[in-house]
């Protein structure tokens, strides 16, 4: 996602929800900065990728427009409630809040650093046109 607020790596983690154990919400996942806790396991890699996938993405990014871009990795966990407390390295959230969470940001690109880096990233993303 690229935006007035930033460039953003979007890594998405979906799960079928079952039953939770008693006490545990069924619709509920809890991140800590670290890992995602569903009602039924945990997912430790989630973090480590969208990092890593940032990294990548930012090295890229600042190859291809001749500027230095700083990406924020954002774990999207679409169905889910996403319970975090704190404020990470990394972001994880509903994929309805993404929205609001991107629209919210300061701006740090100008229209002209979004239209760049749009377009790059449409170059190494695009292999069909409509």
């Amino acid at each position: 996602a690229v935006g007035p607020g930033g460039v953003f790596a979007l890594e998405t983690k979906t799960r079928s929800k079952r039953t939770a154990p008693p006490g545990v919400k069924d619709h509920e996942v809890i991140f800590d900065g670290k890992t995602l806790r569903f009602p039924w396991g945990e997912d430790i890699g989630a973090v480590t990728q969208a990092t890593a996938n940032a990294r990548w993405l930012a090295e890229f990014l600042s190859k291809a427009t001749g500027m230095p871009v700083e990406v924020f990795p954002v774990i999207v966990v679409p169905g889910w409630y996403v319970v975090g407390k704190g404020n990470f390295a990394v972001q994880a959230m509903n994929a309805r809040y993404l929205t609001k969470y991107l629209g919210g940001l300061a701006r740090k690109l100008s229209a002209s650093d979004v239209q760049r880096i749009a377009h790059q990233v449409g170059q190494k993303c695009r292999d069909l046109e409509f």
